[in-house]
Formats: C-alpha cells, structure tokens, sequence
C-alpha cells in the first residue's frame, strides 16, 4: 500500500490546527520522505507542550517511562503527520442500509492514505471524518432479499469514511463506524466495531 497524502505539517512553532491529543498519527520527517518516527508505527498523540520548540509526548507502553518523545524543531524541514483512523486486522460488524446485521467484515490492509475531510466540535467533542481504503475478507450472515446468495465469503476493495469521536474526559478517540461502503450485491452499507475486537 502507498505512501502519504496530504501530511498536516509541523514544524518549529507551527502546528496545523487539525493535529490534536487523542488521535492516532503517523509521522515523517519531511526532509527525509523515508525516515518515520517510531519506526514508523502509528500512536496516539497524548500532549503538545508550549514554547517555539514544542515538545510532543506520544503514548507509551511503559506507565513511569515515556521515551516517545520529540520536539518540533528538531528537524529543519518538520513532520508531516498523517492520521491513522483504522488499521489492518480490525474486525467490524456489517450493517445494510437499512441498519440490518449482514455479516462480519475483516480489515487485510488498510491504505495509508486516510484523508481527513473535516473536524467538527459539538460539546466539547472532538469530531473527525476521515476517507479510507481498504481491503476487506467480508462474511455473509444474511440473504439478500431471502435468495441464497451464491458467495458467502469474499475478499473486496472498498473505500468509506471512518467517523472518529474523542469525548471531553477521554485520552484517546474511539472509532465510531466507517460509512459509505458500496458491497457487490448489497450497495450501501456501513462498519461497525466488532464489541468483541
């Protein structure tokens, strides 16, 4: 899968509005488009301090060490971070557009182009729609119209937006659904978090 798009920079004192604590990123050095921070692993971004220099503290496995660490002047050309709504290995439950369960959706790959297309605040709720493409093992519970379907397992491409809310109190964002999927057979459905995952 591809590369970034549309990287929201930061860089010495300037941080784009859209990077905020409690979402998932993954970063790059601008200067470098191959050298990624953290091996280049996603995580949750838990602080931005204050200054020119501005120390951004990621989440760590460790709870009396933090070494997930850097400044956004360390690097000249700055980082482009890139938001992570969803990854690969994400189980989903299926539901049609009339909000019927019709099976159960597994994430194989998950493109690394995930554009955010707006931020919204309502109470103090941090709101994020972000487009994703994925490749998708989708079982069927369900038949259409109650007509034995011919497939029951598939592989498909398909592309949604994930809807992701980070709530006042809360550290991280939660993955709310992914909507606007067209399935062979079905057309519009939506994904929703497996509670089980």
């Amino acid at each position: 899968m591809s590369c970034f798009c549309c990287p929201l920079l930061v860089s010495g004192v300037y941080i784009d509005k859209r990077v905020c604590p409690g979402f998932k990123y993954r970063i790059r050095q601008l200067a470098h488009p191959n050298r990624y921070q953290f091996n280049g692993s996603a995580l949750y971004l838990e602080r931005i301090g204050q200054g020119y220099g501005r120390r951004l503290t990621f989440q760590s496995p460790y709870l009396n060490v933090n070494n997930n660490i850097f400044y956004t002047d360390t690097h000249d050309g700055g980082y482009g971070f890139s938001i992570v709504a969803v990854e690969a290995g994400a189980t989903f439950i299926i539901s049609d557009a009339d909000e019927r369960a019709i099976g159960e959706a597994i994430l194989l790959e998950v493109n690394q182009r995930q554009n955010e297309i707006s931020t919204e605040i309502k109470n103090k709720t941090i709101m994020k729609r972000v487009v994703v493409a994925m490749k998708v093992l989708v079982k069927f519970t369900s038949r259409r119209h109650g007509m034995m379907s011919l497939i029951n397992e598939e592989t498909v491409n398909v592309c949604g937006v994930a809807e992701l809310e980070k709530a006042p109190r809360s550290s991280k964002a939660e993955l709310k659904s992914i909507q606007n999927i067209e399935l062979p057979m079905y057309g519009e459905c939506h994904f929703y978090p497996d509670a089980e995952d």
